[in-house]
């Protein structure tokens, strides 16, 4: 049984934002309806190639800018495995800090506890859309474990300015505060954040 997740988040504001998010929802149903599940890298890499066609974008300087940033991650219950790819998009890992025997250590580790550590599987700093520098989409494949959590979100929460000094949250305080939290159930974590 496989589960797949999309987080995105178009460029664009107001109208052209939510042209954006339609274009992107009727394109990931084309993808799944006629290719089916395939590898999240090849999705975003299928999807950009399409935006950038119904967009008539070419690259040069003069093309509207307008894209996505997007996150998929597909989850094989039997197999234990997720695969995650993004589009300017990372995925939060967390995992109990219980080292099993013959485990590696893992390249992704960014912070830890004495009771969890944090994985983060960063995306490739590219859209869906225009960008100068293309490259293929890289698919992550991880093995995951049964008290895993995982988080998937757009740059919203990240950049919003508050506090006395009107600073942006940024992602180092998000992560934080994940850690945080990772003892509550999800609705409370839900309510917490």
């Amino acid at each position: 049984r496989k589960f797949i997740i999309v987080c995105a988040d178009s460029t664009g504001h107001g109208v052209p934002g939510a042209l954006m998010s339609m274009l992107g929802v009727t394109l990931l149903n084309e993808q799944f309806r006629t290719f089916g599940i395939r590898q999240p890298g090849v999705i975003l890499g299928h999807l950009r190639n399409k935006v950038k066609e119904i967009l008539a974008q070419e690259g040069s300087v003069n093309d509207q800018k307008d894209g996505m940033d997007m996150a998929i991650a597909i989850i094989d219950q039997d197999k234990k495995e997720l695969q995650f790819a993004g589009a300017d998009r990372p995925l939060l890992l967390f995992r109990k800090n219980e080292p099993l025997a013959g485990e590696e250590d893992n390249p992704y580790l960014s912070l830890e506890t004495d009771h969890y550590k944090l994985y983060v599987i960063k995306g490739d700093k590219q859209p869906i859309g225009v960008n100068w520098e293309e490259t293929e989409f890289t698919n992550h494949v991880i093995k995951i474990r049964e008290h895993d959590s995982l988080y998937l979100f757009t740059d919203g929460f990240v950049d919003q300015y508050g506090g006395e000094k009107r600073k942006k949250y940024k992602s180092r305080r998000l992560k934080k505060l994940l850690l945080s939290v990772q003892e509550e159930p999800m609705e409370n974590q839900r309510k917490l954040i």
